[in-house]
């Protein structure tokens, strides 16, 4: 299984909205266009992946977001400088509807390492979520 959050995992967030879906497939494809989407991810967030992280990941898959919470905590709590551990979180907490933690892990995430596009996007989908339009909009640009 591959360790890289992929740009399916995020879209699928916005599947029920047909506005939304738009608004992110037009940033999607934006974001795609900038040199940071998936250069920088690869070294920061292909690493070989815990068993934690491998349940984790299994309960994203299956929705149980907040089994999935549980065991990336426990990651976090012995390496909080995990880059994919803490994205995988903020991806939990987005698809809890948790968006305001969503966006803190990304920011802990983007205060070490500021050039990790998919972090930015999904910080964007977090924010468009609360309503900050023109922080998503700036956090899309940046991805």
């Amino acid at each position: 299984m591959c360790s890289v959050i992929t740009r399916d995992k995020l879209l699928g967030m916005g599947k029920h909205k047909s506005s939304k879906l738009f608004i992110l497939v037009f940033m999607l494809i934006l974001g795609s266009l900038n040199k940071g989407y998936a250069g920088s991810d690869k070294e920061n967030l292909a690493a070989k992946p815990s068993p934690h992280l491998l349940t984790a990941e299994e309960f994203l898959k299956k929705s149980e977001c907040a089994k999935a919470v549980e065991e990336l905590k426990l990651i976090l709590a012995k390496d909080p400088k995990d880059v994919k551990a803490r994205l995988d979180l903020a991806l939990a907490y987005l698809k809890l509807r948790n968006y305001q933690a969503a966006a803190d892990e990304c920011q802990i995430i983007l205060k070490s390492n500021p050039e990790e596009g998919i972090v930015d996007y999904t910080l964007g989908i977090a924010r468009y979520e609360m309503g900050d339009w023109n922080g998503a909009i700036s956090s899309f640009k940046k991805s």
